[in-house]
């Protein structure tokens, strides 16, 4: 009888442990299914991020382009300012080149008058010693 009851006793012992078995089990099945839905929501979050991520690279490329783009008409604009500063120099040269005329013929012209002033001197001489001639004789 004793074999009988510690059969007994270890039946009972088997049936809790299945008992605490089935419910570690429940447990575990439970878990695996919220995880699988944890699983699919993280997913779908790296789904939109990745979708996002593509967008804002797509964004990037495009942005890249214009820069390019921008920095291709400025190398344009910069090579025209170039030119148009070579063009002001040589206006500047033909401009220097043009003032030393205008002080050359200022002293050009300076002479001229002093020449102008003397034959002016001479002409008022000859002209009062014609005029004395002119009255001396009657």
């Amino acid at each position: 009888m004793a074999d009988l009851e510690d059969l007994d006793a270890r039946l009972t012992a088997v049936e809790n442990r299945l008992d605490d078995v089935a419910e570690q089990s429940r447990r575990a099945r439970e878990d695996s299914a919220a995880a699988r839905v944890l699983a699919g929501a993280a997913d779908r979050d790296v789904s939109e991020m990745r979708a996002v991520l593509q967008g804002h690279t797509k964004v990037l490329n495009a942005l890249r382009e214009t820069q390019l783009e921008h920095s291709a008409k400025f190398d344009r604009i910069d090579a025209k300012f170039s030119q148009i500063d070579a063009k002001f120099s040589q206006i500047d040269a033909r401009f220097d080149q043009i003032d030393a005329r205008f002080d050359r013929t200022d002293g050009e012209l300076a002479r001229m008058r002093t020449g102008f002033g003397v034959l002016n001197s001479g002409m008022n001489r000859i002209t009062g010693m014609l005029t004395e001639l002119l009255n001396r004789e009657p």
